[in-house]
Parts: C-alpha cells; structure tokens; sequence
C-alpha cells in the first residue's frame, strides 16, 4: 500500500524531468512532469559514488537566479523512499529543497519564432527557399558559372570575333560584295559570253567561213560547174543518237530470203497451174481420153491449191519476218472432230452422186469433193497429233503458224517436184538394169493389172517398196532438215515434218483419186490413210534428223534417230508393198485381186481390208510414239525450269526465236 505524502516541499515520489537545449543556443522552458507510483517498487541499492555524482549535476543544472531556501531539519521529513536511494544514506537537503519556478522570457533571435521555430524567408531569384543556389541554364559559348568560355580564332577576325578590316579589292565593296559591272552585249552579267546563234557559213563567233573549193564538207572531191560559186563550209548537226537495233542471226535471215524467194516462185507458179487446169476444162482435147483428162485437170488444181492458197500465205510469213521482224503466232488447230465428221459428211455425199452421171457432170463439184477427201483425212491425223503432244493446260504451242505454213507448203510443191524428178530418173536407170521396154514404167494408173511374169513383178514390186519410199521419205521433211538445229524441241520437229507430209499427201492423194474417174469415191476411202501415211512417216523422219543433231536430246540419239527413219521408209514399203499380196496363190490371192466387200448397197474392192489392217498398227504407233514425245516434252520442260532456277535468265527475241 502506498501512502500520501503530506510533509513540506515536493512531493519525494514526484521527478523532474528536464530536456536539453536545441542545437541553436536557445534555452527552451523546462517542464516537470509528475508521475505517481502507486504499486510498491523494490528497493535499488544506489552506490555512494553514483549518488553523489547525480547531486552534482543536479546542483549544476539549477539556474542562476533560483535562491536557495533554507530546508527544514532532516529529522522532520519522513524516510525517502527506496527507488531514490539506499535507506543507509542520508539524502542531501538540497535534492528536496529545491523548487521550480517559472520559466524566465528568453531573448527572440531574427528569423525565429518566440517558440524557436523558424519564420519563412523571402525567397530571392536563384536560390532555392533554403538558401541554396539553383543551378543556372547553361548558355552557348559560356561556362556553367556564367564565365564566357574562349572561342577559337577564325581566320580575318579578332579573338573577340569583330571581322579584321580587309584591303579593298578593284570591283569589290569594303565588305567584299561585288560591285555590280556594266553588262556588254554578248556577255552574261557575270562576264562568260553568252552562246550566239549559228548561221550557215560562219564560226560561232561571228567571222565567215572561207570557202572550200573543190572538196565536200566529207572531204569528197567534186568539180564546179560553170557559173556557180563553191559551197560554202559548214559546221554539221549533231546526229540524234538513236538506240541501236539488236544483231540479227545471220542464219535465220539468209533462211527468210531464201522463204520468200521461194514463196515468190511458188506464187507465180500457181498461177501458171491455174491457168493450163483452165485452159484443160474449157478446151478438152479429142485425142486424149476423159478420164486422163480429168485426172490432169485435177492435178493442176491441186498444185495451182497449193501454189496459190500456200504460195500466199508463205510470202505473207516470209515479209512480216524479213522486213518487219514480227513474232507468228503460236499454232491452234480446231478439234480433230471437225475435220473427220466433214470427212464422214463427204463420203455420204459421195455415196449419194456415185452413180449419178448428171451429177458427175459438174467437175467443179467433184474436184472440190476430190481435193477435200485428199485433205480432210490428214489435216484430221494433223489436229489429233497437235493435241496429243500438249496438255490440255499448257499455253505455249508446239510450233507457229510461220513454220507450219512454210513446212506445208515446201511439201506440197519442192518436196512433190524433187520426189518426182528423183523417182523418174532411178525409175528410167532401174529399167535399164532389168532390161524393161518403157511401156512397162509407167505404173501410176491405180487401175492398171499387176505383171505375172517374174521380171515385172521383181521390178514392180523394187519400183514401189524400195525407189518410192526411200525418195519420198528422205525429200518430204527437207524444210525441217533445213531449221533443225532451230528447232526448240522433238515434238516441235514431228509436227513440222507432219506438216510436209500433209502437204505432199494432198498433190499426190488428189492425183491418185483423180485417176478412178468415176469410181473415185473407191480410191478416195482406199487411200482415206494415205495422210495418216505420208504424215506420220515424215514426222518420223524430221523426229530422226532432230534426235541426230540434238546429243542431248534422248539417251543413244543416234541409233534413236536412225530407227525413226527406218520406221518411216518400212512403213511406206509394206503399204505400197500391199497391192502385190494379189499374186498370193488361192485363195488370198484372187480374193484380194477381185473380191468385193458389200456396205450396204455398194460394193468396194476387198483389198479395203488389207488397208484398214494397216491403218489400224500405224494408229497403234502413232499413239505411243506421240506419248512418248509428251513424256520428252514434260521432262525436258522441268529440267530447263529447273537450269533457269539456277543462272540467272536470258531474254530470247521471239522474233529471232521464230524468224523463219
């Protein structure tokens, strides 16, 4: 329990508690703070050396204008307590005598409050509120002190960048502006002359030429003629420099003089045909029977066809690549179905008139159904090989309009005239070797009987399956033979050679039917595969000359190419060859020679089937040698996008590309 304490002077359980001065010298109010213990504390033994060092600072801290009154005898206060000190010692009278008194007024410092907080400042330009300089922008050519930094000297200024006084230059200001200069005629202000214009016969400056006499201004000599004065020198224009023309290849330009020379005499020599197939409808000759008659007008019709509708064309092509240097354009053929359902039209057209005598008296009308069934057929087998050769995607053709033109027509008028010239002459040479009497050469008459004696049938037979076939074959393809080594690839050679071969079909076909006379629609569908023959056959052969020439073209091009011209001479032999299977003993024999096959009403000759057996192997070819050239053409086509992938492309003139 504690007790109150009811003795004089303060309270012993009562401290005073003091704070220091601040930092700035000024004294602050000390205040007590009383703090009464109400629980019992324990009792703290107090060193006599610790006490009396606390008396010490005690007394020292009393201020000066506290007096000290006197205390009251020790024996009248109550024992301390024991928190203060040990019960053994005797407190000192100063420790309780002591009383606070209020604090004194103490002296107010400038920029202070009475509490000894500081008033606000005025705050000045450049210094923070604290008193600190701000830093300072810092400006060109000056320290961050504001110090002007030293600047380098400049050549014709002082150091401090006034401009040194310059001499005076004659035609110049003091501050080196020139002066402006009276201007003279001729002259730009800045004193260059000014160009003058050029008259004839004078120097730009103005002074005459003297003249020349005698001479050219090229430097030619020439004599002046009486009366006239020399010419006057002059001083020549500059030439436009225009962009020159590309080279021409020497090669394809030669080729293209030589197309239209030829197209020219091809030209002029159907109208030559035309004029003596005229000349044999209108005047018909008494000592000549009707059906040679007829047979030679159809054949100047023909070649007049070809010379003219060909010859045309051909000169047409041969300009526009001489003298313009004009691409063709690529060759698009219609459907094979047009032309063999116009052939299928024609036959029933036939059939209708065969045995219509009246009708047969419009020769107009059957030359044109003649030389229609001569050319239906192969233009047909023609379409069917285009196609076949190309997918249905691709866009690039195999050849052009240019080359299938000139090819078509050098069959049909070169290739016929060599073939006969050829034929006849190894014809006239053989007779002599087997001593033949010339009644017996002349075996072109489709009607005429086969020889029964051994010589004429040796001769026969040499004469259709041996001289024939090794002439026509070897003189029909001589304008591809010509371009082969500009030929761009193998299906682009069996085209063109297929095109001679139609070429040489349509005269030599036309001819043939022509000599049936009034049995003409027979021939006609006996010979329905001569196109499908001499096409594919000439194709074959210009396929061959390619793969000769062309090493890279097909592994062993050699022995490849020399098999396509053997194919094409064995196929031509073994169908002229065919006519002599009459001679067989019986009963192929004379089944062949006079047996008749029944199509409806009409009867045809039994060798059709012979024809239309061969026919059939030549189709079964022709489809796998024209699959084979598409095989080529798409392997050929991915190794040069393949090459082009790799070096760096060439642009190709297509108009060099197809000059001829």
């Amino acid at each position: 329990m504690s007790s109150e304490y009811l003795g004089p002077g303060p309270d012993p359980n009562t401290r005073e508690l003091s704070s220091p001065s601040n930092d700035i010298g000024q004294d602050e109010q000390l205040t007590s703070q009383t703090v009464r213990r109400e629980e019992p504390i324990e009792e703290l033994s107090v060193p006599s050396s610790e006490l009396e060092t606390v008396q010490q600072a005690e007394t020292v801290q009393q201020p000066e204008q506290i007096v000290q009154q006197p205390a009251p005898p020790v024996s009248s206060y109550p024992p301390p307590p024991s928190f203060y000190m040990p019960p053994a010692q005797p407190v000192p009278p100063s420790y309780y005598g002591a009383q606070p008194q209020p604090a004194q007024p103490q002296p107010q410092y400038p920029g202070y409050y009475p509490n000894g907080q500081p008033a606000p400042q005025p705050q000045y330009p450049g210094y923070y509120p604290n008193g600190q300089p701000a830093p300072q922008p810092q400006h060109s050519g000056y320290y961050p002190n504001g110090q002007p930094a030293p600047q380098p000297q400049h050549p014709g200024h002082y150091p401090n960048g006034q401009p040194v006084p310059q001499p005076q230059h004659p035609g110049y200001y003091p501050d080196g502006q020139p002066v402006p200069q009276p201007q003279h005629p001729g002259h730009y202000p800045n004193g260059q002359p000014a160009p003058q214009p050029y008259y004839p016969g004078y120097y730009p400056n103005g002074q005459p030429v003297p003249p020349y006499a005698g001479q050219y201004p090229d430097g030619q000599s020439y004599t002046v003629p009486p009366g006239y004065y020399p010419p006057q020198a002059y001083m020549p224009a500059p030439r436009y420099a225009y962009p020159q023309k590309p080279r021409r290849d020497t090669y394809l330009f030669v080729i293209g003089i030589i197309a239209f020379a030829a197209s020219m005499i091809v030209l002029l020599t159907g109208m030559v045909c035309a004029l003596i197939a005229l000349i044999e409808a209108i005047i018909p000759s008494e000592s000549v029977k009707a059906s040679a008659q007829f047979s030679g007008v159809v054949l100047f019709v023909a070649l007049a066809t070809a010379g003219l509708v060909g010859g045309g064309f051909s000169c047409y092509h041969s300009a526009r690549s001489l003298f313009w240097r004009k691409p063709s354009a690529s060759l698009k053929l219609p459907t094979f179905w047009i032309f063999f359902g116009a052939y299928i039209i024609l036959v029933t057209i036939g059939f209708i008139i065969r045995d219509n005598n009246d009708t047969f008296a419009i020769q107009p009308l059957i030359v044109s159904l003649i030389m229609l069934a001569g050319l239906l057929p192969a233009l047909a087998v023609f379409s069917l090989a285009v196609r076949r050769l190309r997918k249905r995607s691709d866009v690039t053709r195999a050849t052009t309009w240019r080359r299938f033109t000139l090819s078509i027509v050098s069959g049909a008028t070169f290739g016929i005239l060599i073939a006969l010239i050829l034929e006849l002459i190894l014809t006239l040479v053989a007779a002599v070797e087997f001593r033949l009497s010339l009644s017996s050469l002349f075996l072109t008459d489709p009607n005429a009987p086969l020889p029964t004696d051994p010589t004429g049938i040796i001769f026969t037979f040499f004469l259709a399956s041996v001289i024939a076939p090794l002439v026509e074959e070897a003189v029909k393809p001589l304008a591809v033979v010509v371009l082969i080594r500009r030929i761009n690839s193998a299906a682009e050679a069996f085209i063109l050679g297929m095109a001679c071969g139609i070429g040489f079909d349509l005269v030599e076909t036309s001819s043939y039917i022509s000599q049936g006379y009034h049995n003409w629609l027979d021939i006609a569908l006996e010979r329905s595969s001569a196109g499908l023959l001499h096409g594919f056959g000439a194709g074959m052969v210009a396929l061959g000359w390619y793969f000769l020439t062309h090493r890279d073209s097909i592994r062993n091009h050699i022995w490849v190419g020399i098999g396509c011209g053997a194919y094409a001479v064995l196929q031509h032999a073994i169908w002229n060859g065919s006519s002599m299977l009459a001679l067989l003993p019986d009963p192929v024999g004379p089944y062949l020679d006079s047996g008749v096959i029944n199509i409806g009403s009409y009867p045809m000759p039994s060798l059709l089937l012979v024809y239309i057996a061969e026919t059939i192997l030549m189709l079964v070819f022709f489809f796998y040698v024209t699959r084979q050239l598409r095989k080529l053409t798409v392997r050929k086509a991915a190794e040069n996008s393949t090459q082009n992938k790799q070096e760096v492309p060439v642009e190709i003139d297509s108009s060099a590309a197809h000059g001829a």
